[in-house]
Order: C-alpha cells, then structure tokens, then sequence
C-alpha cells in the first residue's frame, strides 16, 4: 500500500510532526480517535508505544521499533497491535483479523511551497490495503490541520 500526500509546511515541520511525540498525539490516528499516549525511544533499535482512542473510548496499542532514521528525508519503522505494556498481541485481540504485522516507510520530500510524504506499508493482505489507506488518509488529513 502506497499513500501520497502534500502538505503545505517545511519539510523540517512535518518531520518534527512524526518524531514529537507531543506532536504525533495531536494528529495520529484515524477521524474522531485521539492519540492520549505516546512513548518512544526515537533512536534507530529504538521502540514506541502509541495509544489509539475511539470515541466508545476503546484504546487500541500499537508497537514498533524505529529501523532506519535519516532526518528529515526518511523514517522507516515496524508496527504491532500491542497491550499496554507494549506487548505485542494479534490483530484478532481488537477483532482485526490479518491486521497483525508490518512496516513503514516514510519520505519527505521538500518541494515548492512544502513537503511531498509518501509513506509504503507492507505486511498486510489485499483487503486490508484499502482500508488502512483510508485510515492513513484521515490521520493525514488531521496532520494537515496540525501543520497550518
């Protein structure tokens, strides 16, 4: 799954966007869900833990560590469910079936007026691609916000 997006901020500013943890909280995940928790080791073999929440006020986890880190032009990261603890759970412990494990990367790439992101996930099935660009998009579109 590829998604493509332009924003209109530096590309320095969307970077920071991704590794603030503070920052990430305030755009992370998708439409009506807030982000209440997020912890990391932003440091390449480091790991985070960030928190979901529906609006029902179920909290869903997931996990990861950090594997390649080129500032700002390159992020690239593995992604679990996980409990609290950071624990890594499978997607069926939140009746997500084949939603279990995968990886990220992420570009930035400065352009006129702003920074392109492209972000590739691997790790899940055909009929999960489609969803999870949609997820991906509503979590961009509250990025957008943040970054205006």
């Amino acid at each position: 799954m590829k998604v493509k997006r332009r924003f209109s901020a530096p590309r320095e500013k969307v970077w920071d966007a991704w590794t603030n943890r503070e920052q990430l909280k305030k755009w992370w995940g998708p439409k009506d869900f807030s982000a209440p928790e997020a912890t990391s080791d932003f440091r390449e073999g480091g790991s985070y833990l960030y928190c979901v929440q529906a609006p029902t006020g179920q909290k869903f986890y997931n996990a990861g560590l950090f594997i390649e880190i080129d500032p700002p032009r390159f992020l690239m990261f593995t992604g679990s469910f996980a409990d609290e603890y950071g624990n890594i759970v499978p997607g069926s412990a939140y009746g997500m079936d084949g939603h279990d494990q995968g990886s990220q990367t992420v570009e930035f790439e400065a352009v006129e007026g702003g920074t392109r992101l492209t972000l590739r996930q691997k790790g899940l099935g055909h009929k999960e691609r489609t969803e999870e660009s949609r997820l991906w998009n509503q979590s961009f579109d509250k990025l957008a916000v943040v970054l205006s």
